[in-house]
């Protein structure tokens, strides 16, 4: 039987490449240290800060709380867009990943 910990490495690139949901590819990252290493390049590739919409996420599991859900403002928006950059600017190895930036910035 295939476990996880003998896996040939030649499935990984297959398998991280398939991944396309941005919290599986973090999730990948917190494995253990050779694929949060082999992962990051695909987590970055493609950086896009959405304002994370609470009401919409609150409408998938509980439709009576929607009208209290509180909405993403400009100042939650600016507040992830910095963090970002604090990231990429204290980590110039993850900076390097990216290759497309802010094609999906919304407000």
């Amino acid at each position: 039987m295939t476990t996880f910990n003998n896996l040939p490495l030649e499935l990984l690139p297959v398998i991280v490449q398939n991944v396309v949901n941005p919290g599986s590819l973090a999730s990948f990252c917190l494995v253990n240290k050779f694929f949060c290493e082999f992962t990051q390049p695909f987590l970055y590739h493609t950086i896009a800060v959405f304002p994370w919409n609470q009401k919409e996420k609150v409408a998938q599991h509980d439709r009576k709380s929607f009208h209290q859900a509180p909405e993403c403002t400009f100042l939650d928006l600016l507040s992830k867009t910095i963090r970002l950059f604090r990231t990429l600017s204290s980590s110039p190895e993850l900076a390097w990943h990216v290759r497309k930036l802010g094609d999906a910035i919304y407000i």
